[in-house]
């Protein structure tokens, strides 16, 4: 019953100064630690060739607790690994856009979350600059903050960006987004609301800036 078993001798390190014989060394054991569905790895154990003694019940039953407890911890690490980094990909799709460089116009913009240490909330902003045409531009929030939030700006800029392609008039772009968000709810749960501001700004020849704005509350 007990996990050792003898087999061709390991692989030989180089020996010299400061680096030991170990030529002698064979593989006792091995098992598979256990993990989510497959095996998280394999627990390898090794020992001095000259030694002879036999492995006993409790040698046995120490290894095999060793092993789950490594292959949980190894299994919950891997599954944190991986929901960190899905969480990073979420987050930079919800990320503000940097804003383009537009003939005749200055853009700036400042962001700073209620949860800073996320990166992402509720408030938004975008701008759209297409060569020829009048740049668009949206400036908004929805109720809430963190997560939650970030996901309903992303429905609205999402929203926006396609409707903006058919759509011109910001007063008719905003009663269209505003019917798609209430599409979008959940049956479940109540829309979020929505108070955003869009437009677009057309540079003069002779200067200044022609601006078209509509602003929705509660959308």
């Amino acid at each position: 019953d007990a996990p050792w078993a003898d087999t061709a001798p390991w692989p030989a390190a180089p020996t010299g100064p400061g680096r030991p014989d170990t030529s002698t060394a064979t593989v006792g054991a091995v098992v598979s630690l256990p993990g989510n569905g497959v095996p998280a790895g394999a627990l390898v154990l090794v020992r001095d060739a000259a030694a002879r003694a036999t492995a006993t019940a409790r040698d046995a039953a120490l290894v095999d607790e060793f092993a789950q407890r490594a292959g949980i911890a190894m299994a919950a690490a891997a599954l944190y690994a991986r929901q960190v980094r899905t969480a990073g990909v979420l987050r930079t799709s919800l990320l503000q856009p940097s804003l383009p460089r537009v003939p005749g116009l200055t853009l700036g913009a400042a962001y700073r979350p209620a949860e800073e240490g996320l990166l992402i909330g509720g408030d938004f902003y975008d701008v759209l600059y297409r060569p020829g045409m009048a740049t668009t531009f949206l400036l908004g929030d929805v109720c809430g903050k963190g997560v939650d939030a970030a996901v309903s700006t992303g429905r609205v800029r999402q929203s926006m960006l396609a409707l903006r392609r058919v759509e011109n008039d910001p007063a008719r772009l905003l009663e269209l987004l505003n019917a798609t968000m209430l599409d979008a709810a959940p049956p479940d749960r109540a829309p979020r609301f929505v108070t955003l501001v869009f437009g677009t700004a057309t540079p003069l020849p002779g200067g200044g800036i022609r601006l078209v704005l509509a602003g929705g509350g509660h959308l």
